[in-house]
């Protein structure tokens, strides 16, 4: 059986979800341009409060091996250990993982943070057990080597480039017993599904299929100003600027002056430079707008 369920959501005048180049995200549905929220983005917040319902916590996230290390050095390990640790918890992922997953090498933790390439999905018991697993090879884990810093020839010039040596991969933790914690499920993922191209037996078919929000009626994306004043220029004039007119004359701010009952500054005295800067990525920016057409800037 199959049940849809079609909801209303009421929402302020606001940018919900961005696009890559920082604007709303829209589709054209309907002959006309509508508002448009992806299913990622409800399925965060439902997400988050189903888990707080159920005390069914989950962790998506590339920092696996930190997260791994600091619950290690509450439990009184030292550092290097503990982030030892969370490192071969995914070179031991990666080196089983690689007999049947068809993408390689996002396990690997980065030499730099420890991080993963690939973002992972597990639940909050799963950690548990991982660092069950860790304390039980504790000893072994001591040995692995860490990361070491580039020789001064082979320092990273570019910022994406890693500052240290990768080291070997060195498989100090059995790999049968690390990827059943990571592919471990809980009703949160049953109910979202998991899809991890680089651990095969973690995909979970999510219950809940969900499409893309959009809005019941034609929107338009309106630019939007913010304003900030300075108060010491007390002589300057008060002008409005917008990034998206850079070549248009100044306004005159025609502002009621500021009255101030305290003594440092005079009781009244004219109103300070106003600059305002549009976010002119938004999709009817026009830069050919005048400055001159919008209402008097107002101090806020």
């Amino acid at each position: 059986m199959f049940v849809t369920i079609h909801a209303l959501q009421s929402l302020p005048y606001s940018n919900l979800n961005r696009d890559r180049e920082g604007a709303p995200k829209t589709c054209e549905y309907g002959g006309v341009v509508r508002a448009r929220v992806s299913s990622q983005a409800w399925k965060r917040p439902i997400r988050d409060a189903i888990e707080t319902e159920l005390g069914a916590s989950t962790w998506r996230t590339r920092r696996l091996a930190p997260k791994i290390a600091d619950r290690l050095i509450a439990a009184g390990w030292n550092g290097d250990d503990a982030r030892r640790a969370g490192r071969a918890v995914l070179d031991a992922a990666a080196g089983a993982a690689a007999k049947s997953a068809s993408k390689q090498g996002g396990l690997r933790p980065d030499p730099d943070t420890d991080e993963s390439n690939i973002m992972l999905w597990v639940a909050d018991a799963a950690l548990d057990e991982l660092v069950a697993l860790c304390d039980s090879q504790r000893e072994a884990i001591a040995a692995t080597p860490l990361p070491t810093p580039k020789k001064s020839g082979r320092k990273a010039t570019n910022p994406s480039d890693s500052e240290h040596e990768q080291p070997d991969r060195v498989t100090v933790l059995d790999g049968a017993a690390v990827l059943p914690a990571l592919e471990t499920r809980n009703p949160v993922i049953s109910l979202l599904g998991r899809f991890v191209a680089e651990l095969p037996g973690s995909q979970v078919d999510g219950a809940v299929q969900m499409a893309h929000a959009i809005s019941v009626n034609a929107t338009t994306d309106e630019v939007d100003f913010f304003a900030t004043v300075d108060d010491y220029l007390d002589d300057a004039p008060a002008v409005l600027r917008t990034s998206a007119t850079p070549n248009t004359p100044r306004a005159p701010c025609t502002a009621t002056p500021r009255s101030t009952s305290t003594g440092s500054r005079p009781t009244s005295e004219p109103r300070t430079r106003l600059t305002s800067t549009a976010h002119c990525n938004w999709s009817t920016c026009s830069p050919a707008r005048s400055v001159a057409s919008y209402p008097p800037a107002s101090k806020t």
